[in-house]
Order: C-alpha cells, then sequence, then structure tokens
C-alpha cells in the first residue's frame, strides 16, 4: 500500500531535530489516499521561518509566519500534481508547545488538514468547517488511536 502513495518532500530549514522520519508522512496519508482514492503527487515542502513567512506575504498577504499554507493545482485535470503543502516545522514546534499538544500530533493533524485543502475542503462556512472537522478527526483518531481533543 505505502509504495502507491506519491509523495514529493523538500526540505529547506535547518530544524533537522524537528523533521520526522520519511515513514511518518506516509503513514499520516496512507489512509487517506485510499479513502479518497488519490491518484496524483502531493509535494511536502518544509520551510524555515524567513521563507514561510515571504510565501505568507505574498500569496495571504499576511506579514507575520504561519504553520502551514497549502496550494491546490485542480486547474488542471492532466497535470500529475495534486497540489503543495507547504510547513513551518519551527512554527509548528512553538505552537505545539505554546498550546501543550505534542509536536507529531500537531504536525500530523495539519497534515491531514492541508491534504483536505488540497481536497477542495474548506472552512469558510460553519457547515464546511463542520464536514472538514469531521474528516480531520476520522483521520487523525485513525492514525494515532487517540481523541483529537486539543482542538474542542
Amino acid at each position: 500500500m505505502i509504495k502507491k502513495l506519491n509523495l514529493n518532500l523538500f526540505f529547506f530549514c535547518n530544524n533537522f531535530f524537528l523533521l520526522p522520519k520519511k515513514y511518518f508522512f506516509y503513514k499520516i496519508f496512507k489512509n487517506m489516499y485510499s479513502f479518497f482514492n488519490i491518484k496524483k503527487n502531493v509535494c511536502i515542502v518544509m520551510l524555515n521561518s524567513k521563507k514561510m513567512i515571504f510565501f505568507n506575504k505574498k500569496y495571504r498577504y499576511i506579514n507575520s509566519n504561519t504553520d502551514i499554507l497549502s496550494f491546490s493545482y485542480n486547474w488542471n485535470i492532466n497535470n500529475n500534481l495534486l497540489g503543495d503543502i507547504i510547513l513551518c516545522p519551527y512554527e509548528i514546534y512553538k505552537k505545539s508547545k505554546l498550546n501543550k499538544i505534542n509536536y507529531f500530533f500537531y504536525f500530523s493533524y495539519l497534515l491531514i488538514h492541508g491534504l483536505l485543502h488540497l481536497l477542495n475542503f474548506n472552512h469558510k462556512k460553519y457547515i464546511d468547517y463542520k464536514i472538514m472537522f469531521m474528516y480531520e478527526k476520522f483521520f487523525f483518531e485513525n492514525i494515532w488511536k487517540k481523541k483529537l481533543n486539543f482542538l474542542n
């Protein structure tokens, strides 16, 4: 099953102690890939804070750091790329410590959240938020066999 996953991992950050092993990403995505029948590649990029601020400012017009950005490429059906998930491990680390959440739990939640955005889920309306949260909870609890209680 794992060999069917099409993940491209790129690391452009110097916080190597914060980077999960490659298997971590496969563990997070394998159920989602089969559940949603995903056939396209997903590109996962890890950036340092300075580069993440640049991308957040350029694409969201927000001049501050963020933990995750997702860019979907559904506009081209022939394209083999579903989209990009850009993460800042240092920002994830800071937020997990601030909220007293296990770093890998929070990291995995963000990966699930980002992939759902690539699949055109959003949380702009309350009903959309409820649907997206239901999927986040389902996949998180499936992976970790723990309740997703740090967002309640």
